[in-house]
């Protein structure tokens, strides 16, 4: 098992990292062409359409992976294509919301920084990349990582290209977001493409068209999850400037940040490598065996190389060279709670696939509501890190002794 997640994580990696590199690339040289203003609005509204997009579907994405892999026969194909209906509906629905009330809003958060011929462009960008986001996660329940992977990657080089040359044909900042609706477009279409390639051909009569388990509620716990984990780093920045803290509070933890986000790429990528081969194995005891003595050891490994790097802070502080890192000890809680990422992405995707979406989903809640609690309490950004490493660690407890129980074998 473990041979084949590292397969499907470095396609995933290979995928992912081209498809987020190619864009940014090409932002940094539109850079040096653009104004100040139309690079601001060029890069706000890139990030928020990536963001959104993400956010769209993921929940659906997660939940169909987990289905597409459990099942392998011809009902498959009726469940991604509902998932892809619903998809298309919900993201249709959110784009409309948007498009009513988004450009007053966005107007008055952003002000001068954002231009208002950005809006459109980049609200058809989010809806066209939120659906090909969603296919990549059901190419991924289908075991086509290989696709999965090309098509995220394809896609950030379509994205590239296309404001590359919208920016040539016509430059200016309006002309390069349309092209970057192209990719999207495209990328789009590739994903289609793929997807009628992976699934399973219609079935030949009715009565062996197998059932298509209900997803809803399913969908919703997983919104929820997402809902109260993505805006946590929001929230706790907010809580470090309270009481007048200084710039140089929230300098240092958004720098903490980047480099916490960097180190949690690895395991995310482990975890979406995980669910499918979980599922394939849904109910099976034998897959949740291998993987417990991978949980322990990853906890262990994770907190025992960030004391080691974070016994002398100084030289990793200096290495990166952002002057805003001079806390030590926020820097060594920081590492700690990157080293339980990986046990804790495979315990979430054991519950996964388990289909125990609303206890993981409260488990989600409740480590944002002590994380948050416990580093207003502590005070600080080093009272902040503190508070993330000890609600992960409980959360670390939880999780194991509700999944310490293994499935019935079937």
């Amino acid at each position: 098992m473990w041979r084949e997640i590292l397969s499907r994580s470095a396609w995933l990696s290979a995928g992912s990292l081209v498809g987020r590199v190619a864009p940014y690339a090409v932002l940094i040289l539109l850079g040096r062409r653009l104004d100040a203003a139309a690079f601001a609005s060029l890069s706000i509204a890139f990030v928020w359409a990536s963001v959104a997009a993400s956010l769209a579907t993921a929940a659906l994405g997660t939940v169909t992976t987990q289905r597409l892999a459990a099942d392998a026969g011809p009902a498959r194909r009726a469940l991604a294509l509902r998932a892809l209906r619903h998809g298309t509906a919900w993201a249709g629905v959110l784009a409309a919301a948007v498009a009513a009330i988004g450009a007053p809003t966005a107007s008055r958060a952003f002000g001068h920084h954002l231009d208002p011929a950005a809006f459109w462009p980049a609200l058809a960008h989010g809806l066209a990349w939120s659906l090909t986001l969603l296919i990549a996660a059901m190419l991924n329940g289908l075991h086509a990582v290989r696709h999965s992977a090309l098509l995220v990657g394809v896609g950030g080089l379509g994205q590239a290209m296309g404001m590359g040359l919208g920016f040539v044909a016509g430059p200016g900042l309006e002309a390069a977001l349309w092209g970057l609706v192209l990719g999207s477009t495209a990328s789009l279409a590739l994903g289609l493409a793929l997807l009628r390639h992976a699934l399973p051909p219609p079935a030949q009569r009715p009565g062996h068209a197998g059932t298509t388990p209900r997803a809803s509620l399913d969908v919703l716990w997983s919104t929820l999850a997402n809902a109260a984990v993505t805006p946590v780093a929001f929230a706790a920045a907010a809580l470090v400037t309270r009481h007048g803290a200084p710039p140089s509070d929230l300098a240092q933890f958004q720098a903490l940040e980047q480099i916490h986000q960097l180190l949690l790429y690895v395991p995310g990528l482990v975890g979406q490598a995980l669910l499918p081969l979980l599922a394939a194995h849904d109910r099976g005891a034998q897959a949740q065996r291998a993987l417990r003595p991978w949980v322990y050891r990853s906890a262990a490994a994770g907190l025992l190389v960030a004391a080691l790097m974070g016994w002398r802070p100084e030289w990793l502080l200096q290495l990166i060279g952002n002057p805003a890192l001079t806390d030590a000890w926020a820097t060594r809680w920081m590492l700690c709670s990157a080293g339980m990422a990986l046990a804790l992405s495979l315990l979430n995707n054991e519950l996964l696939a388990r289909r125990l979406y609303a206890p993981a989903a409260l488990l989600s809640l409740l480590w944002a509501a002590m994380f948050l609690g416990l580093g207003c309490w502590l005070g600080g950004v080093a009272g902040m890190q503190a508070g993330r490493l000890i609600a992960s660690l409980l959360l670390f407890a939880a999780v194991c002794a509700l999944t310490s129980r293994l499935p019935r074998p079937t």
